[in-house]
């Protein structure tokens, strides 16, 4: 019900906003008032997708089923980058206080920090640039 709400919140505000997706540049899969989401952080989002969803590689290869989970890890990236400049506009900016401690909480949630790590470079990040996404995601939540 959330998710039906946010698609169309989503579709109306990429009607009324400077977003632009699948833009000209061929690194470029979307613009974001200005803010540029590239076709390499879309691939890495879009794999983390299908996991998420419990969707093995292969079944996303029907050209369909592959479009429409593309567009669908896109529009999550759209959303994200939506709500974090909403977030930085009313200055409600995750501290470092909040990243750290659901940092801390994820790496329990796996048998090593090592897992973490490793989960963490199989998804394209470094152990900065996931933090910095982490602060991202949880100021765009509050």
């Amino acid at each position: 019900m959330i998710r039906r709400y946010l698609v169309i919140f989503c579709g109306m505000f990429l009607m009324f906003s400077g977003v632009i997706a699948h833009a000209d540049d061929s690194t470029l899969a979307a613009k974001v008032n200005g803010v540029e989401i590239s076709k390499q952080k879309l691939d890495q989002i879009f794999d983390s997708y299908l996991r998420q969803q419990g969707i093995q590689a292969g079944a996303a290869k029907d050209p369909e089923n592959y479009k429409q989970l593309k567009r669908e890890a896109l529009e999550v990236l759209i959303s994200q980058e939506l709500m974090w400049q909403e977030a930085e506009k009313k200055n409600i900016i995750a501290s470092q206080a909040d990243v750290e401690r659901a940092r801390d909480q994820i790496i329990k949630s796996l048998p090593s920090k090592e897992a973490y790590l490793d989960r963490i470079r199989q998804s394209g990040f470094s152990e900065k640039s996931y933090e910095e996404d982490l602060k991202k995601r949880l100021s765009a939540k509050q």
